[in-house]
């Protein structure tokens, strides 16, 4: 599948409808306790349940003390949890676990971790798992509209001890291919394995941290003349520039690649 990406201005409704989508597979992931929080992808492919991060989110975690958040039932509201928290049992939860089976496949150069999940593991609430199993390697288009959903720390609430309030939230910006060639990029980055992105929610006094490991996702096209939400994988989130407020993200190839190693 080679997918071609319309270059279409959200508006209000298509966003909500798109990150709606985006949230049924996308994780939070708090480990050690809630001393750290991450995000991940649960998704299918080679007929295999599979749950992708990045790496250095678990690296040198105990697994056993980590729990996920999983897309709950209702309409997603996008809150300021840090203003917004209100105690609600049936909304706030220690989290879930996930029966993950064998050891974890990893990409340490593009900062990248794949896990089996159990075949027989069902997900709660509204969550599921997005389909990969015909996603290719592509190139994404300049100006296609670029989205990303995860738990950023500074957007989350302790309530108890080992409680955690984690919230939702994304961050919309156009795909500009030249943000690959800037001057002073570190010797580290790869731009035939990685691409950088716009980060616009520090204006809002977001940090980035806990964002690693969300999915980078972009419009499918549609047949037809209405538009619908269509979400497509195009990487990982794996770091932040600060000083040029660029988020780090791998390129969906080498994604694939470790996927298909489990």
């Amino acid at each position: 599948m080679t997918p071609i990406f319309s270059e279409f201005d959200l508006n209000k409704s298509e966003y909500l409808a798109f990150t709606e989508s985006c949230s049924r597979y996308t994780v939070g992931v708090r480990v050690d306790g809630g001393r750290g929080i991450g995000t991940g992808t649960v998704l299918l492919r080679g007929g295999k349940k599979l749950l992708l991060t990045a790496d250095h989110v678990l690296d040198g975690v105990d697994m056993a003390r980590v729990r996920f958040y999983l897309r709950p039932e209702g309409t997603m509201i996008e809150v300021s949890v840090r203003d917004s928290v209100v105690p609600r049992p049936r909304t706030f939860t220690f989290g879930d676990t996930l029966n993950l089976n064998g050891s974890p496949a990893r990409d340490k150069r593009n900062d990248l971790r794949a896990l089996r999940i159990a075949d027989t593991q069902d997900l709660s609430g509204a969550a599921k798992f997005y389909d990969a199993s015909k996603l290719t390697e592509y190139e994404i288009g300049d100006g296609a509209s670029v989205i990303i959903l995860g738990f950023p720390v500074s957007n989350s609430a302790p309530l108890a001890p080992g409680l955690m309030a984690l919230g939702a939230t994304s961050d919309h910006s156009k795909y500009d291919s030249k943000l690959n060639l800037l001057p002073g990029l570190p010797s580290s980055f790869d731009p035939l394995e990685q691409f950088l992105i716009n980060y616009t929610r520090i204006e809002d006094n977001l940090d980035p941290e806990g964002f690693s490991g969300a999915g980078v996702w972009v419009n499918g096209d549609i047949d037809g003349g209405v538009w619908r939400p269509n979400p497509v994988l195009a990487g990982v989130v794996t770091g932040y520039f600060a000083k040029k407020r660029l988020l780090l993200a791998t390129r969906i190839g080498p994604a694939l690649r470790l996927l298909d190693q489990l």
